[in-house]
């Protein structure tokens, strides 16, 4: 009945009456992903016949208010000059309503539309903020280890899926290399990226020190080494962004759809994201990914293979192994080197056969 009742001020709002409005357009595309954050499964709001993405950002979730006030100032006139079509409908009504709607936000049932996901898991239908990002990146030496990469292995044409901030594309670049990185995180600016890594590396840090006994530090020695490492990596990482997305490097995406060909790649490598986050990713999605990965790759390495929740093997590996060899795909549990993760000793290469 609430979502009924926001029915009528959406459809004025892009109706030909305010066409020559930009504030009503941009109010229009506030309200309508406020409408998708609540939609029940039958509702699914349009604009031009095409479905809005759902979009369950806290960010968008926190514009109700704004949102609320921004309507009384600019629609109240409009609503007086068509009260034929009102139905007796007033922006007290709308105001009401919207109310309501945010106290719902505010309840344990929305609780869980606030909780943090990790950067890989947002898709074209899960809009993404950065504020909920925790970037996090990685060096070319710790990606040769941890997929056992050899020389041969860095010659060949490579897609690196859920890199972040890791500055494994602009080392190998720097070489020759020939990589590209896919990430959600890439839609924004570096000076964005940079801001947010400031913004979260005490907090990392903190947790780091509280988990420490969950990690192997023989390479890196301690937490603050490891800091030390990771704040490197990103600051190799921002140095080379800009260019790097000019040049076609850095491209934003994310599984289970990948913007390229068929076999568009020699070596598709995915680090800390499917199996990792098991709790996050169902089963479905797990297969749906490599499969994907399968499509626009030769071959497929991903690491670790543990759940970040028990430090245990994903639940989801053995039904992706078996999956894939129903699809012709060769996976197998290759050993490596590389171990800080505690137990995170094993990587999955996946072929066709």
């Amino acid at each position: 009945a609430q979502l009924h009742h926001l029915r009528w001020p959406v459809e004025h709002m892009a109706s030909s009456s305010c066409a020559n409005s930009p504030s009503a357009y941009a109010s229009y595309d506030v309200l309508v992903h406020q409408l998708a954050v609540l939609r029940p499964a039958s509702f699914r709001p349009t604009l031009a016949g095409k479905p809005l993405p759902f979009a369950s950002s806290y960010r968008l979730l926190t514009t109700w208010f704004s949102t609320v006030f921004f309507l009384q100032r600019t629609f109240t006139s409009l609503v007086h000059a068509h009260a034929g079509r009102t139905q007796g409908w007033t922006h007290s009504h709308f105001v009401l309503d919207l109310r309501k709607q945010s106290r719902f936000l505010q309840s344990k049932k929305s609780a869980h539309l606030l909780r943090p996901v990790p950067t890989a898991l947002y898709t074209k239908e899960n809009i993404m903020e950065l504020s909920k990002v925790v970037p996090w990146g990685r060096s070319l030496n710790e990606y040769r280890e941890m997929f056992t990469l050899s020389e041969t292995d860095l010659d060949k044409t490579i897609l690196g899926c859920g890199d972040g901030p890791a500055c494994f594309n602009a080392e190998l670049s720097k070489i020759e290399g020939n990589i590209t990185s896919v990430d959600p995180i890439y839609q924004f600016s570096s000076k964005q990226i940079r801001s947010r890594i400031n913004e979260v590396y005490p907090q990392i840090m903190e947790q780091m020190s509280k988990n420490k006994d969950d990690y192997v530090w023989n390479n890196i020695n301690s937490v603050d080494e490891l800091g030390k490492v990771r704040m490197e990596a990103m600051k190799i990482f921002l140095g080379d962004y800009e260019a790097g997305k000019k040049s076609g490097r850095y491209i934003t995406a994310s599984l289970p759809e990948l913007p390229f060909e068929n076999k568009a790649f020699e070596l598709a490598l995915c680090s800390h994201y499917l199996f990792l986050y098991s709790e996050h990713v169902n089963q479905e999605q797990h297969i749906t990914s490599m499969r994907e990965l399968c499509r626009v790759a030769n071959e497929v390495r991903v690491y670790p293979l543990l759940s970040i929740g028990n430090n245990l093997q994903s639940n989801h590996l053995e039904p992706v192994i078996s999956a894939l060899s129903d699809s012709g795909i060769n996976a197998t549990l290759v050993p490596v080197e590389y171990e800080f993760q505690k137990g995170a000793t094993e990587m999955l290469v996946a072929k066709c056969v």
